[in-house]
């Protein structure tokens, strides 16, 4: 993805769908579903949105916990604390981490 320029747009969808995720491939699978930090150090462009209401909502805010906590709406612990991130790196993904998919990276 890297060398061919492009990046990663990720979606909150396992904070919904972790549960489901782990029943069907295990908890040890969740720890990967994004490799969201593993993507910033291998310094790809990580945008972070969602697609509103058809598989998560569009509250922003969910998308944030999921990120820095590391768990699931329904409270299911999925990461360790090497893939979770702070807070500023969260907001910075749902911000201009997005804004670099429409090249509009300083205007939103």
């Amino acid at each position: 993805v890297k060398a061919l320029g492009g990046g990663i747009a990720v979606q909150h969808r396992m904070a919904f769908q972790g549960e489901y995720f782990a029943d069907r491939y295990g908890i040890e699978a969740t720890k990967h579903t994004p490799p969201v930090a593993k993507m910033l150090a291998a310094e790809l462009p990580v945008g972070l949105g969602t697609d509103a209401t058809r598989v998560a909502s569009y509250n922003p805010w969910t998308a944030l916990y999921w990120l820095v906590s590391g768990r699931t709406v329904g409270g299911m612990a999925m990461y360790d604390d090497s893939a979770r991130l702070d807070r500023e790196t969260a907001l910075m993904l749902w911000t201009q981490g997005s804004a670099w998919f429409s090249t509009e990276q300083g205007e939103k």
